[in-house]
C-alpha cells in the first residue's frame, strides 16, 4: 500500500512537479487499487478525483519495446489544486502469485521537495530470507514478526530534497547517482 499526502506550497509544485501521480503496473499479473484520491483545498473543501482524471497510458519507457507494451501506467491528474491545498492518494498494486519468482525493488526516497515523514514498509513470509541495503545512508529498519509474516519498516523524518541538478525532466525520469535509495531482494 502506498499513501501520499502532499501540501502544495509553490506554483512550481502545483503546475510542474506534483499535479500528477504515475503508477506503473502489469495488468496481466497485477491489480491497481486506488483506495482514495482527493484534494483538500486551503479552505477545507474536498475535491474528489473524478473518473476522467484517471488516465491509463503506455509507460514512456516501453514505447519502443514491444515486449513491454502490455505494461500500463496510471496517470492520476490531481484536481482542485491551489496554493496551500493538500493532495491525498492511497493505493495498492496487488501482485498475483507466480508473476515474479522473487521480489527485487529499488525505491528512491528523495524528491525535489523536502519530505516531513517517509515510511516504507515491506511484508514477506517469515520463512523467506530478505536482503536489503540502504544506499548513501545508514538507517536501520524496525523488523517485526507476527502470524508468520515478517514486516520490515523504515521511518524517516525531515528528508532533504535531492539536488535539482541531478534531475532531468523528461516526464519524471531521473538520472544521476545522488540521493538515498533503498534496495532489497527476497
Amino acid at each position: 500500500m502506498c499513501k501520499k499526502e502532499l501540501t502544495l506550497l509553490t506554483h512550481t509544485a502545483m503546475n510542474r512537479l506534483y499535479g500528477e501521480s504515475f503508477i506503473v503496473y502489469n495488468p496481466e499479473y497485477q491489480e491497481l487499487k486506488i483506495h482514495e484520491s482527493y484534494t483538500r483545498q486551503k479552505d477545507g473543501n474536498i475535491v474528489k478525483t473524478p473518473e476522467n482524471a484517471l488516465v491509463e497510458v503506455l509507460p514512456s519507457a516501453a514505447a519502443d519495446a514491444p515486449a513491454y507494451n502490455s505494461l500500463k501506467e496510471m496517470v492520476i491528474v490531481h484536481t482542485g489544486l491551489e496554493l496551500g491545498a493538500t493532495i491525498y492518494l492511497d493505493y495498492s498494486v496487488v501482485t498475483r502469485p507466480g508473476y515474479l519468482p522473487e521480489l527485487d525493488v529499488c525505491e528512491q526516497v528523495e524528491e525535489l521537495s523536502p519530505i516531513r515523514e517517509y515510511v516504507f514498509s515491506l511484508s514477506v513470509p517469515e520463512s523467506k530470507p530478505l536482503h536489503y541495503e540502504w544506499l548513501n545512508g545508514k538507517i536501520a529498519p524496525v523488523v517485526k514478526t507476527a502470524g508468520g509474516v515478517k514486516t520490515v519498516t523504515w521511518a524517516l523524518k525531515n528528508v532533504q530534497p535531492r539536488p535539482y541538478a541531478c534531475c532531468i525532466f523528461a516526464r519524471r525520469q531521473y538520472t544521476g547517482s545522488c540521493g538515498f535509495n533503498l534496495c532489497f531482494k527476497s
